[in-house]
């Protein structure tokens, strides 16, 4: 039996395969190629978003550019579902396009800057094409808006280059993105507040007046056109218009929908955000090995995890955004976190899934045709129940360290 007592190893410090660069082969020409078109095509899609049909072409070789580089249906699927879903719920091309810009500049400008001898360089391309727009178009405001993909790929490149761990360089990544969308909306609200002669708070007062006001137009011109339309008159439909009219009254817009989605804007943002920096770190790490540079692919940046801080944070923030009361200050940070936090443990959740299904074999297939099965039912319900799934394993986990210690101190 080994001494209790015996003085632990010290921690062995992560390895950084950049400490030693000129080592590092240059990545191939086709892998550089490739990022620097995925990068003009984001570029270009930011500052000049196009039609239906032209987003419909920017998605679809921005796409192709995901598959050559990340060549695995594992990478692929989940860029696959960041360009279909916006198509899913109702929305245009151009909201994919621009998504899938967002994931691909990142991941490039950051392969670029780390990949290649002289990185810089491709930071040329995002100011060739402002000058561009601005000649073009005469508005220095609208092109400006393609420096918005530099923050998150910058950053990115930086915790690379520092051997981050992959949650670490996720974050980095998620705060550029975030930075460059929640910077320039305080400015203009900064300006235009000075320039209507009101308080910061009182301008955003006005503009929840206005989007409450825009809702009730809309409220009032569907049930209009509900009512006239002869072919869908019958005692059911009047009785949900009726319901309806009763539950979206001006008050509820005004003083409980608006202020409600306005202050769970941050918590979005920040869980998008999260979302796309962990596909854009994907895809450049797919871009090394694609491009014969596997030797910077350590294994700290191929695991994803939770902290069990966050995990315990974040179960204390759904149950205060489900039974909290919608008026107080506590809700509106619980449910901030509680967003920020999702895509996270939705993803452990899910592998958590995956890992105990193969372990069980016939039994993992039943579990997962009844998560499968209440997603389909109730698929808001079925994402709670998933990420609660993956905060609990997570908060759980030093626990069950101990134990299996405990179990193989006593086996000895």
């Amino acid at each position: 039996m080994q001494n209790e007592t015996q003085q632990k190893q010290p921690q062995t410090e992560l390895h950084n395969p950049w400490d030693k660069r000129e080592a590092i082969p240059s990545p191939s020409l086709f892998s550089v190629l490739l990022s620097y078109l995925a990068l003009l095509l984001a570029c270009v899609q930011t500052v000049s978003p196009f039609g239906e049909m032209g987003s419909l072409i920017v998605t679809g070789l921005l796409f192709a550019y995901v598959v050559l580089i990340a060549r695995s249906p594992g990478r692929v699927a989940p860029l696959l579902l960041t360009a279909a879903a916006p198509v899913l719920l109702g929305m245009s091309f151009s909201v994919s396009a621009f998504l899938l810009a967002v994931v691909s500049a990142t991941s490039a400008i950051a392969f670029l800057l780390t990949a290649q001898r002289y990185g810089w360089t491709s930071l040329l391309l995002p100011v060739g094409v402002f000058a561009l727009s601005w000649i073009l178009s005469g508005d220095p405001l609208s092109s400006l808006c393609v420096f918005g993909l530099l923050p998150g790929g910058l950053l990115l490149a930086l915790a690379t280059r520092r051997a981050q761990p992959r949650t670490s360089a996720i974050v980095w990544a998620g705060a550029g993105m975030t930075l460059s969308v929640a910077l320039p909306v305080l400015v203009i609200l900064l300006v235009e507040s000075r320039a209507a002669g009101v308080e910061l708070a009182a301008y955003v007062e006005q503009i929840e007046d206005a989007l409450a006001d825009q809702l009730i137009l809309l409220r009032d011109e569907w049930t209009r056109l509900l009512s006239e339309e002869m072919e869908l008159q019958s005692a059911e439909l009047a009785e949900q218009l009726a319901q309806l009219e009763k539950m979206l009254t001006d008050s509820f817009l005004r003083d409980t929908l608006v202020p409600t989605v306005l202050q769970l804007l941050p918590g979005a943002l920040l869980g998008g955000a999260a979302i796309l920096s962990f596909e854009a770190q994907l895809l450049l790490t797919a871009s090394y090995r694609s491009s014969g540079l596997e030797a910077v692919v350590t294994r700290e940046s191929c695991e994803f995890s939770m902290s069990v801080p966050s995990a315990i944070l974040y179960i204390l923030a759904l149950a205060l955004f489900l039974f909290g009361s919608a008026e107080s200050l506590v809700f509106a940070v619980a449910a901030n976190l509680f967003l920020m936090l999702l895509p996270g443990f939705l993803l452990i959740g899910a592998r958590s899934l995956l890992v105990l299904s193969l372990r069980l074999q016939g039994g993992g297939t039943v579990l997962v045709v009844l998560i499968l099965g209440l997603l389909c039912c109730n698929f808001i319900g079925g994402l709670l129940v998933l990420s609660l799934w993956g905060a609990s394993g997570t908060a759980l986990l030093p626990l069950r360290e101990r134990l299996m210690r405990q179990s193989g101190q006593n086996g000895q």
